[in-house]
């Protein structure tokens, strides 16, 4: 039951800040209800809303992309194994301290993005030239 109502508010809260998202959620029918917030492991937590339209600002800047156009496929808060946020770039030093954060994956068409955050509100987006680190919790 805690994993269902952590899954609502999470929805919830994304659906606030994206209208699309809203939608698709009142037009659901008497259907098997489809998931808002499509994540292999269960959300524990919400990304802040204004942490969130950031994230969401530098992908439609970085991409040139509309922001109607971009789905929030992950919004969790997970626990990154350092302050590279699981994403470290070659030559760079990180502290090797695990770091509360949160892990967003936009979606626009096919193509994902994956971004990562401090709770401090520090983001940086994650390509697949860097070495992809999952979170440790």
């Amino acid at each position: 039951m805690n994993k269902l109502f952590a899954t609502l508010v999470v929805a919830l809260a994304l659906g606030a800040c994206n209208p699309k998202l809203e939608t698709m959620a009142e037009t659901n029918d008497a259907e098997t209800p489809t998931p808002i917030v499509a994540a292999t492991t269960p959300a524990t937590g919400e990304v802040p809303a204004d942490l969130l339209e950031k994230v969401l600002a530098d992908l439609v800047e970085q991409e040139k992309l509309k922001r109607a156009d971009i789905d929030v496929e992950r919004a969790e808060s997970v626990i990154w194994p350092d302050g590279a946020l699981g994403c470290p770039k070659p030559g760079e030093m990180y502290t090797h301290a695990q770091v509360p954060g949160y892990w967003i994956v936009l979606k626009s068409g096919e193509k994902q993005y994956d971004y990562r955050a401090s709770e401090k509100g520090f983001f940086r987006r994650c390509s697949a030239s860097f070495k992809v680190q999952l979170p440790v919790g």
